[in-house]
């Protein structure tokens, strides 16, 4: 093994440091975001709880115009909170895992960030040598990583479009 000269162990060692904390932001991004989109599903699920509740209680509020009401409002909710994971939470992200993964091919020895991204798109291990992991170029865009996502978001909103659109009907057709 070469020795390495002062500056370049320098270098290696500032590199090394900038991985730590960007590997620390990244982890504190990935949690933020999963705490996020847990409570999204947990306040949409109690909202529409709550939906259901008035639909079947015999009280001064429930109405087909409150029913509506609650699910157009838990809609449009919904698609706030996919807008803000879309364009906030997972670029703060994905800008995390980019400069990890730049700072690994700089690095040469440390393979984590790519050895998960090679995961995430799905090629599984390396088969032989770990530097066959460079030739997959990461492809983090600005589009969701997965089709889990995409579902995650798209399954409710089509639910509660459907329940919208039905109950704005019962109240402004079916009820004059």
């Amino acid at each position: 093994m070469a020795v390495l000269g002062s500056e370049e162990n320098e270098l290696r060692t500032h590199l090394r440091e900038a991985w730590k904390a960007s590997e620390e932001v990244a982890m504190h991004f990935n949690i933020l975001l999963s705490g996020f989109r847990l409570k999204a599903i947990g306040g949409i699920a109690l909202g529409a709880i709550a939906g259901v509740g008035l639909k079947v209680s015999n009280t001064a509020l429930s109405s087909p115009l409150t029913e509506f009401l609650v699910f157009f409002s838990l809609t449009v909710i919904w698609f706030l909170v996919w807008a803000v994971d879309y364009f906030y939470y997972y670029r703060l992200l994905a800008g995390a895992i980019d400069e990890l993964l730049r700072l690994e091919r700089q690095l040469k020895d440390i393979h984590l960030s790519h050895l998960i991204e090679r995961r995430v798109m799905g090629f599984g291990p390396p088969e032989d040598d770990i530097e066959a992991i460079f030739p997959v170029k990461p492809s983090y865009s600005p589009k969701f990583p997965c089709g889990a996502i995409l579902c995650f978001y798209l399954l409710p909103a089509l639910m509660l479009v459907g329940v919208s659109t039905w109950t704005g009907v019962v109240a402004f057709c079916c009820n004059h």
